[in-house]
């Protein structure tokens, strides 16, 4: 009964408003949630990526263990065709490419815990050889979009963060 109400409710304050704010509403509603469109098209940029690769025959990227991962990719010979489960495995599921990157560059600039990474010497630096205020987005993995964010600091501020590392 109260979703009726709220359907019958809605109808008739849609009829009130203006033609542009319908029109605003009815692209809102047909555009439908803009997360997940976003969430596709990095994962489709992703994999494109890293068929390219393939494709193309060119090495990508090293892949970036974590210390599990490690320890069962270290027998993993080069350009050999037999591979164990296990190491498929992990090389599955060892980040690499941008992503790890992003995540690599949150970690050292922006810890979520002050005492580890470089978060206020960067703070100093940046404010120091660049002038302004910075900090680099939250890359948590629960935060959405934050890889995103993080990209598109890396790649406005290149330079600035080269600049950076090779003074620490």
């Amino acid at each position: 009964m109260s979703e009726d109400l709220v359907i019958d409710l809605g109808k008739d304050v849609y009829q009130m408003m203006s033609n542009k704010e319908k029109q605003y509403l009815t692209y809102f509603v047909w555009a439908g949630c803009g997360c997940h469109k976003n969430l596709n098209s990095v994962q489709g940029g992703y994999f494109a990526m890293s068929k390219w690769w393939e494709e193309h025959k060119q090495t990508p990227p090293t892949p970036l263990a974590n210390h599990d991962n490690a320890a069962v990719l270290a027998d993993l010979v080069p350009d050999s065709n037999t591979i164990t489960p296990a190491q498929e495995q992990a090389f599955k599921n060892t980040a690499h490419r941008g992503m790890k990157t992003t995540q690599l560059a949150g970690a050292h600039f922006n810890h979520k815990d002050d005492k580890k990474g470089h978060h206020n010497i960067s703070h100093f630096w940046w404010r120091e050889n660049v002038g302004s205020e910075f900090t680099f987005p939250d890359t948590s993995n629960t935060c959405f979009g934050s890889y995103c964010d993080g990209a598109t600091a890396i790649l406005a501020h290149f330079s600035q963060f080269t600049a950076y590392l090779e003074c620490y």
